[in-house]
């Protein structure tokens, strides 16, 4: 088992965009709205686990339903 610490974006995206790392002004707007967190993984996690993580981070920034799971996908 291996703990991980990760710090993690939520970057609102329409299908087709390219990402860029937020940095400076557009950082500090997205902290604001409570969409830049910290969250630990481990790494016995589920995609469902990790999924839940994450989700529970951002639940309240994006209104987002108890247990339900917010729809993202992640750079590789």
């Amino acid at each position: 088992m291996k703990i991980v610490t990760k710090d993690v974006i939520c970057i609102p995206y329409e299908e087709g965009d390219i990402f860029a790392i937020p940095r400076g002004g557009r950082r500090a707007q997205l902290a604001e709205l409570g969409l830049i967190g910290k969250v630990s993984l481990d790494s016995t996690w589920n995609k469902s686990a990790v999924t839940n993580e994450i989700s529970s981070m951002f639940r309240k920034a994006i209104k987002l339903g108890d247990n339900k799971e917010m729809p993202f996908q992640y750079p590789r």
